[in-house]
């Protein structure tokens, strides 16, 4: 008799959740056709991403790292057929690479 009515409170217990799982699904379904929405993701426009960000190399160790992290050197890329395409200064990856400088050939 007792395992009977454990397994009813069990059943009572899972009926009583889902049914209030799909109640609050609803409420947010009625809610986004109320704001204009089928509150289908279909319908909804694609976000933009992000523009990507220019990665630079340090001119000491090669590491490839965005434009907005690395540190600007002082000597600008030298001129000629091994120069890199962006013209301006060297960046390096930290404080310590930018003193030491341009790795050597």
């Amino acid at each position: 008799m007792t395992k009977w009515l454990v397994l009813a409170v069990v059943i009572a217990a899972v009926l009583w959740f889902l049914g209030r799982n799909r109640r609050a699904s609803d409420q947010k379904a009625t809610e986004r056709q109320a704001h204009g929405g089928s509150g289908r993701t279909a319908d909804r426009a694609p976000t933009a991403a992000p523009e990507p960000e220019p990665m630079v190399s340090c001119a000491h160790c090669g590491l490839l790292l965005p434009r907005s992290d690395a540190l600007a050197g002082d000597a600008p890329h030298p001129a000629g057929p091994a120069a890199t395409p962006a013209a301006g200064p060297r960046h390096y990856c930290c404080e310590a690479h930018r003193r030491a400088g341009p790795a050597a050939p």
